[in-house]
C-alpha cells in the first residue's frame, strides 16, 4: 500500500476519534434508565370529523352544480317561404319560427343563408314556452333556377360592451326550404 493512501486513513480514524464523545458504559447486569417523554394532549380535532365535515361540503357544491347546470335548453325551428314557386314578384319574405320548450328564456341568433343569393343573421330573445317570428326579406332578382335557403339557431350568444358580437352561440337548430324562382314571360 502507498504511504499516502496509509497516512490519509490515519488521518480520518484520528480524526474520527476525535469527533467522539466519550460515553458511560453500564454492565450487563444493571438496568439503564430509559427516559421518555410525553407528548402534551393538543387540542386537535380528529382526522375523520375533519373529513367528513369537508366530504358534507364538497357534496353541497356537487349537488349546487348539478343544480346550476340542469338547465333544459331546447329551441326548435320552422322556416316558411311566402311562395314555393315566384314569379316575377321583386321580394321574398322568409320567415322563421324559433320555439323555445326549455325552461330559461334565450337569447338566440338566428341564421339565413343561401349560398347564391342571401346570408344575414338577427338576433331575438325567446322566453320559455313561447315562439318567435323572425321575417327576412330577401330579394327577388336572381337568376332562375331551385334556391334551398337554410335556417339555423344558436343559443348563449355573448355581446361585448358595444353589443358586438363576442361569441356565436352554441348551434342548436336547423331546417330549410327550397323554392324555384321563374323568370318573368
Amino acid at each position: 500500500m502507498d504511504k499516502s493512501k496509509v497516512l490519509l486513513l490515519l488521518g480520518i480514524f484520528v480524526l474520527i476519534g476525535g469527533c467522539t464523545v466519550e460515553t458511560e458504559s453500564v454492565p450487563l447486569n444493571e438496568n439503564p434508565v430509559l427516559v421518555t417523554y410525553e407528548i402534551a394532549d393538543e387540542q386537535r380535532p380528529d382526522d375523520f370529523v375533519r373529513w367528513q365535515e369537508m366530504n358534507r361540503q364538497r357534496v353541497a357544491l356537487d349537488q349546487w352544480d348539478a343544480t346550476v347546470d340542469d338547465a333544459n335548453h331546447e329551441l326548435t325551428l320552422d322556416i316558411d317561404v311566402s311562395d314555393d314557386f315566384v314569379e316575377c314578384e321583386k321580394r321574398i319574405d322568409v320567415t322563421v319560427d324559433v320555439e323555445n320548450k326549455g325552461d330559461e328564456t334565450e337569447t338566440v341568433r338566428v341564421q339565413l343563408t343561401e349560398d347564391r343569393l342571401f346570408d344575414e343573421e338577427k338576433f331575438v330573445e325567446v322566453e320559455p314556452g313561447h315562439v318567435r317570428s323572425v321575417t327576412f326579406d330577401v330579394g327577388s332578382e336572381a337568376p332562375e333556377g331551385r334556391y334551398t335557403f337554410e335556417a339555423r339557431v344558436f343559443r348563449d350568444v355573448k355581446f361585448d360592451r358595444d353589443f358586438n358580437v363576442r361569441d356565436g352561440g352554441e348551434f342548436e337548430a336547423s331546417d330549410s326550404k327550397s323554392i324555384f324562382i321563374a323568370m318573368c314571360r
